[in-house]
């Protein structure tokens, strides 16, 4: 099925962990993503798999690197959500680069395919059942990622 072939994937070229307490999650959230609309195209894949891999940082199943000199660590706080901040379309602008090379994916995919930006993700992500569960509630970038009261423009974001 499509949605292995996708969690396959970001197994092997992004190295998301995959195990017995994550699998279902993983399985049920692609299973959600494919009935919004099926396309089999290699740029749809692709923005599958980054939102799988941001869902994966959301729930605190991957590690993000809060600085180049120090280990990663996983989401656990809300305050920790800042880590998932936007800090440029130069993925070296960012601390953990592997969030700076989805950014990039997903601004190329914004701009040529009309797909949702980094920003985006994270606020549609933040509405899915696990993620609420997790955090007590839907989550927002504006609302919980972002600097509070700073526009970003969401067309280059």
């Amino acid at each position: 099925m499509i949605e292995d072939v996708i969690i396959n994937e970001c197994v092997q070229n992004y190295k998301l962990e995959v195990n017995s307490r994550n699998q279902k999650t993983y399985c049920a959230f692609m299973e959600r993503q494919l009935a919004k609309e099926l396309k089999d195209t290699k740029q749809y894949r692709e923005l599958l798999m980054d939102k799988l891999l941001i869902f994966s940082y959301l729930l605190g199943e991957r590690p993000v690197y809060e600085s180049r000199t120090k280990p990663p660590v996983r989401i656990k706080k809300r305050e920790q959500l800042k880590l998932m901040r936007f800090k440029g379309h130069d993925t070296m602008a960012w601390s953990d680069t592997r969030l700076g090379q989805i950014n990039c994916r997903r601004n190329y995919g914004k701009r040529w395919y009309g797909f949702l930006s980094y920003v985006d993700i994270i606020s549609e992500l933040g509405k899915e059942p696990e993620i609420v569960k997790r955090w007590r509630g839907p989550i927002s970038y504006a609302g919980d990622v972002g600097v509070r009261g700073r526009k970003i423009d969401t067309k280059t974001a």
